[in-house]
């Protein structure tokens, strides 16, 4: 049997995570791009979106990095809408929480719709996003 090394595992983990947070902020900024060439979309905190590297939970747990948790805010006609590249739901039969990662989600206020659009994106699956956020915008500004 192979013998395991532990600290080359370790690093192998941590140079894959540190790629894989740097793919998914790549792929962030073609979203605010594709965003910003949409006139009537104001991206705010184009720099942010990003979890902390030092989370505490209030200080009730040791520091955690959730610089991978990214999102968009926008707004349009005073309409704050988060954009999230990690939606959480939760299964409505087991009623168990999901954080479905890498894929793309919509959140005003207490609604949420999460799409069928994964990271990473195509040409298709941006112009997709870009139609099904109008559609979700034009939902909530006429309500059902």
């Amino acid at each position: 049997m192979k013998e395991i090394n532990l600290a080359t595992i370790a690093e192998d983990f941590k140079d894959v995570k540190k790629s894989y947070n740097e793919v998914r902020a790549f792929q962030r900024k073609i979203i605010i791009e594709a965003l910003n060439n949409e006139t009537k979309y104001t991206v705010l905190s184009p720099n942010g979106g990003k979890g902390k590297t030092d989370y505490t939970s209030g200080g009730t747990i040791a520091k955690y990095d959730l610089s991978n948790w990214k999102w968009i805010e926008i707004e349009h006609k005073n309409l704050e809408i988060l954009i999230s590249l990690q939606p959480a739901e939760t299964d409505p039969n087991s009623k168990n929480s999901h954080v479905l990662f890498d894929r793309i989600g919509f959140m005003y206020k207490d609604k949420i719709e999460i799409t069928a659009i994964d990271l990473p994106l195509t040409d298709k699956t941006l112009g997709s996003l870009i139609e099904q956020l109008n559609k979700f915008i034009l939902s909530i500004m006429i309500p059902q």
